[in-house]
């Protein structure tokens, strides 16, 4: 198939008319003489045609070649195969490691909800209203954590796609002598995926802080009760310490 079949195929796959597909790339009588004709074109349109139609250079050279792999790339399948059955081994062998870790930190909860329920009630009451505050902190920040989790993988999978698309086509560019183009492309996703992931960190350094601060004030106010039970005569002065420790495992 040539080059210009190509195109057009994809285009029509994906639903674009001519206009659509070369606006503000080049006039449309452009397009569809390379499409009808495989008349010659410049290698930033077929790039920016490329990049609409969401193909890579490397997908496309493989659909050119008539979906036949080359042994690189068959080298290349066998590596992904190989990397994803381990990450799949490490996601089984991580899950279960997490499971257990729940288990233990809500066992951890219960046996000290009882112990400071052998101490008073008020304490037990107190550190589990308290448990609720801090769960409900940090909620108007989750918004906009989850949003800004997703704009960096979202320009990671760009940055990843961009560098993948660029180097897959490293020799075309370099018999083009467009090499530059390269680092160009891969510089601005880059850039992006750099603010996005500085966005990121500094409204996750937010929530850590409120989360920090939450705890820092739900202990004191335990340890402000226990002060009071002490005054009352329900506690002894030596169950502060003990106090203190068992409500921190709900904080």
């Amino acid at each position: 198939m040539k080059t210009g079949q190509l195109i057009r195929s994809l285009r029509k796959d994906r639903g674009l008319t001519q206009a659509q597909l070369a606006e503000e790339i080049c006039h449309r009588s452009t397009l569809n003489s390379f499409e009808n004709k495989n008349s010659a074109t410049s290698f930033e349109d077929l790039y920016k045609y490329l990049q609409r139609l969401n193909v890579s250079l490397e997908e496309f050279k493989y659909l050119l070649q008539e979906n036949k792999l080359t042994t690189k790339q068959e080298i290349s399948l066998a590596d992904y195969v190989s990397w994803l059955t381990n990450a799949m081994a490490v996601i089984n062998q991580k899950g279960f490691s997490q499971i257990y870790s729940l288990f233990s930190a809500i066992m951890l909860v219960v046996f000290s909800g009882i112990a400071l329920l052998q101490f008073n009630v008020s304490l037990l009451v107190a550190a589990m209203l308290l448990s609720i505050v801090i769960i409900l902190a940090p909620r108007p920040l989750n918004k906009k954590i989850s949003e800004k989790a997703k704009k960096v993988s979202l320009s990671s999978e760009n940055l990843t796609r961009v560098s993948a698309n660029s180097l897959g086509g490293f020799d075309t560019l370099f018999n083009l002598n467009k090499t530059k183009l390269i680092l160009k492309e891969i510089a601005k996703a880059y850039e992006q995926f750099k603010e996005d992931n500085i966005n990121y960190t500094k409204t996750f350094a937010w929530l850590q802080l409120l989360l920090n601060s939450s705890s820092l004030l739900a202990q004191t106010t335990i340890f402000f009760i226990n002060c009071l039970l002490i005054f009352a005569g329900e506690v002894t002065i030596g169950s502060v310490k003990a106090t203190g420790q068992l409500a921190g495992n709900f904080f």
